[in-house]
């Protein structure tokens, strides 16, 4: 179908997590029973945090939570049936940011697409992010 077309440039999701545009949740995903590669945003890690946090978290302790989150959600929907789309933004509950010192619900969304091959991953990123 696109035989007749110049691909002019590509950016994949590998080279997006080696130059940092993305950041690999990994184990920390893998720990909670999520299957599918897991992503998420430098903007979106930044300002989420699990309720349990009295001090500002550590990097690590925010891919946890976001880890921990995302396989509670996941399970949820499947627990009610729930089907999310391939390129829906879901909102991700359970995670909060810290504004004016005050923990409120974090601006933060998934979304499942097709990976580098085809593959379903998972990206995490703040609601009004591309």
């Amino acid at each position: 179908m696109y035989e007749d077309f110049e691909v002019i440039s590509t950016y994949t999701r590998a080279q997006a997590i080696e130059d940092g545009t993305l950041i690999a949740l990994g184990r920390f995903a893998e720990r909670h029973g999520v299957r599918w590669p897991v992503a998420v945003t430098p903007a979106a890690l930044a300002c989420s945090q699990s309720w349990i946090h009295n001090d500002e978290p550590s990097d690590e302790e925010r891919m946890d939570d976001i880890g921990a989150a995302l396989a509670q959600e996941l399970r949820a929907k499947k627990r009610l049936g729930d089907e999310v789309k391939v390129g829906e933004k879901v909102k991700l509950p359970r995670l909060f940011a810290r504004v004016d010192g005050e923990l409120a619900p974090a601006p933060v969304v998934y979304i499942i697409g097709p990976g580098d091959s085809g593959e379903p991953v998972i990206t995490v990123t703040l609601e009004d992010e591309d």
